[in-house]
């Protein structure tokens, strides 16, 4: 059987926003899928933050377009730790977002450590620092520019992997039968869930289609909008054409041979 395919794109966006970030071996680089670095989420992180704000009486930042993306370590007691930043052009660029972020840093209290066989680990997590939306009810509006996630080894090749998974997996021949199927990329650049959206097949044909989907190897350059990693689902859809030449091995294979008795 063969497939075309044609993909249409969909982004979620969460803040706070979350980068790769590399760091000693013994420390994990990022949170394990499913995990939330701070009680409560990151709306109760967001929350708090505004509360701090007031608080320590910082000042709106002159410039409403400075953000600043602080790396924090949390360790297994739940304490964190700033992650010394290098790119000295951005700290420039966002001199009063990176100062806010580290003033607040040390009195934020609700951080969960990652866990691993259920034993708590160090791991760096990232927390997006908008002054802007700390002093406003209303987040800055600002023209998005979308750069969707790429496939280390490019997305035509990722495709091609999926496609070849389906062929495998789908045992009837039927002519333009559409598959479509979701896929998220994480703003850690993980492929984290695979969803079938319009055919039906047998649960476990599904787990196991998934699955195969998920274990392609490789690594994603994450989505963003406007500079900033996020969420995002690429919809893909793919169409079987009906496939004369498989219908004929399967007839030739057939084994006709009488086997009557006499």
């Amino acid at each position: 059987m063969s497939f075309s395919f044609r993909t249409t794109l969909k982004f979620f966006c969460y803040l706070p926003l979350f980068l790769p970030v590399y760091s000693a071996a013994q420390v994990l680089e990022r949170f394990p899928p499913g995990q939330q670095y701070y009680r409560g989420g990151w709306r109760s992180l967001d929350k708090e933050m505004k509360e701090l704000a007031k608080t320590l009486d910082l000042k709106p930042c002159e410039n409403d377009g400075e953000r600043y993306i602080m790396s924090v370590l949390v360790n297994p007691d739940g304490k964190p730790n700033f992650v010394k930043d290098f790119d000295t052009i951005t700290i420039q660029q966002n001199k009063c977002a990176y100062d806010m972020s580290r003033k607040l840093l040390p009195h934020l209290k609700g951080w969960a450590a990652a866990s691993v066989d259920e034993k708590p680990v160090k791991a760096i997590t990232t927390i997006n620092v908008i002054p802007y939306n700390l002093f406003n009810e209303r987040p800055k509006i600002t023209e998005r520019k979308v750069v969707q996630p790429k496939y280390h080894k490019g997305n035509s090749s990722f495709h091609y992997q999926v496609k070849h998974i389906l062929e495998s997996s789908l045992s009837k021949n039927v002519d333009q039968r559409r598959v479509v199927l979701a896929v998220k990329i994480s703003p850690e650049g993980v492929l984290e869930n695979v969803e079938v959206r319009n055919i039906e097949v047998s649960e476990l044909s599904r787990r196991k289609l998934i699955a195969d989907i998920k274990a392609i190897k490789g690594k994603w350059t994450p989505a963003t909008v406007n500079g900033i990693p996020v969420n995002f689902t690429l919809v893909l859809t793919f169409q079987q054409n009906f496939n004369f030449e498989l219908e004929k091995d399967k007839f030739d294979n057939n084994d006709n041979t009488y086997r009557g008795t006499f």
